[in-house]
């Protein structure tokens, strides 16, 4: 029988609030987020006294980069380097470089790259210690909701690998993958007992090292636009909560992070929880071996 708290606990394992994100502000300040290549077009945009400082201050735009602008009330502002990289996760130190309490709108920069490395950088696993301190907020746009999607998604793998074995063991991790295929509409399946060790014997094999059973866990979804000959996508995720080397024993210094063995599981639920979202015309299953 499971209880409330469980069901409560696995339903949170899914759940994801980006409160690094924040809606429109009157007191958002503005981020310019610029590149080498585009830094003498931005100076000339400047104040003499913002200019003054950016060169004075040696800002060359290089990667992770951030100068605070004063203003008459304080900050008025800042400037962050991109350097060359094209990637989102150029954005990934802000949250925390940026003032603690501070609500900023980009200004200049790629708005859906911004939310999304913001938010990959303002990550933090929270179930069991408060972060030293929040991350600062950053405006999220109507155009970035693919961006955030994609963040949520990897803020839930995250939050799946970084749980403890103790706390997350095989039955956990299948209860929160059946309750995010509930969440989308999917048939969720779950093959245990007997029935495991007839079509998934490797799997029943390498479970019976544990006192936690382990279990298979199958979604299966259709895109409301896809036919019967839509794409199939197929996804397998390896779910192993944890892992002592079996007859070798691993050393403690070589299991401290098996509790990421399930990595691949984690992984293949974000992606399907990004098919399922954007409701793609596709069909999908997804296919976890949860054991340890």
């Amino acid at each position: 029988m499971v209880s409330k708290a469980q069901k409560r606990n696995e339903c949170a394992m899914i759940e994801q609030t980006l409160d690094c994100l924040s809606g429109e502000d009157a007191t958002a300040l503005p981020l310019f987020a610029i590149r080498p290549d585009g830094l003498d077009d931005f100076l000339r945009e400047r104040s003499d006294a913002d200019r003054l400082f950016l060169s004075a201050s040696g800002f060359g735009a290089k990667a992770g980069e951030l100068r605070l602008l004063s203003g008459l009330r304080g900050l008025s502002g800042a400037v962050f380097g991109l350097g060359a990289d094209r990637a989102p996760q150029a954005y990934g130190a802000l949250p925390y470089a940026l003032p603690e309490g501070t609500v900023w709108r980009l200004a200049a920069g790629d708005p859906a790259a911004a939310v999304l490395g913001f938010c990959l950088g303002a990550y933090r696993y929270r179930a069991l210690k408060k972060p030293a301190r929040a991350a600062a907020k950053l405006v999220a746009g109507a155009q970035t909701g693919h961006a955030q999607s994609v963040a949520a998604a990897a803020w839930m793998a995250r939050d799946l690998i970084n749980t403890p074995p103790n706390l997350l063991g095989p039955h956990e991790l299948g209860a929160a993958a059946a309750a995010l295929g509930l969440r989308h509409g999917a048939a969720v399946e779950v093959i245990e007992g007997p029935r495991l060790e007839e079509e998934w014997p490797t799997v029943a094999a390498v479970g019976r090292g544990s006192a936690r059973p382990a279990r298979v866990v199958t979604l299966r979804w259709r895109g409301t636009g896809a036919a019967d000959d839509a794409p199939l996508v197929s996804l397998c995720g390896k779910g192993v909560c944890f892992d002592t080397g079996g007859y070798d024993l691993k050393p403690s210094s070589a299991m401290l992070k098996m509790k990421k063995d399930m990595g691949g599981a984690a992984v293949a639920l974000g992606v399907a929880r990004l098919v399922m979202e954007a409701n793609l015309p596709v069909r999908l299953v997804t296919r976890l071996g949860c054991v340890e």
